[in-house]
């Protein structure tokens, strides 16, 4: 179900960078290389609000999947920026790692 998406208050900025760091338990350049990119590598994830930076709650959810995804999962940046670029274009959806099609079973 994607009645998530119809609610605005989660879209909503509200988090600064150092708080979403926080929450996640990840260092904030990390996050910050995430949100805003670095050198010619683009952003991972568009920020709810970009001056100021802030993020949504949906945001913190896709940041908690990039944690998971290199963290537990172990990939690789480059496989998950790939990835994302994939889903991207395949789905159309401005919050691909949230989307319903991307899903796993858990099986390698």
């Amino acid at each position: 179900m994607d009645d998530w998406k119809n609610d605005e208050l989660l879209a909503v900025p509200a988090y600064t960078p150092a708080d979403a760091a926080r929450i996640l338990s990840v260092n904030y350049t990390t996050l910050m290389y995430w949100i805003a990119g670095r050198r010619n590598q683009s952003a991972l994830i568009k920020p709810a609000s970009s001056i100021p930076p802030e993020l949504s709650f949906i945001n913190l959810i896709e940041c908690h999947v990039l944690k998971a995804l290199t963290t537990r999962y172990k990939m690789r940046m480059q496989n998950v920026r790939n990835g994302l670029d994939t889903l991207k274009e395949r789905f159309s959806s401005e919050h691909p790692l949230l989307d319903r099609r991307f899903r796993t079973d858990g099986a390698s």
